[in-house]
């Protein structure tokens, strides 16, 4: 590698230096506003948030109040529509009785 070709590799290493230094000069210049339009952002989600929480529980209390009726009858899926209605009876089904011992 001669002399020339060294010196145009120095140049090139010189230009991709300054043009990074800069980015990053640039870079700090504008990472205040960057910080501060972040937080606006998280500031608003958050508190969105808060409001779409609120309203969802707004809602939920309005659809649905419970009541220790719901907590007793829990699993026992009697209605007066499905009174009558019985489970599907086996078909070809056999029954033993069971011996203890």
């Amino acid at each position: 590698m001669g002399f020339i070709e060294f010196l145009v590799v120095v140049l090139i290493l010189a230009i991709i230096v300054c043009v990074l230094f800069a980015l990053l000069k640039l870079f700090i210049l504008i990472l205040p506003f960057i910080l501060i339009i972040a937080g606006l952002i998280w500031l608003y989600i958050y508190f969105l948030k808060r409001k779409i929480r609120h309203e969802i529980s707004k809602e939920m209390d309005e659809d649905y109040k419970m009541s220790w009726d719901d907590f007793v009858s829990y699993g026992k899926n009697t209605t007066k529509e499905t009174e009558g209605h019985h489970r599907k009876p086996a078909r070809d089904v056999t029954t033993e009785d069971v011996n203890d011992k």
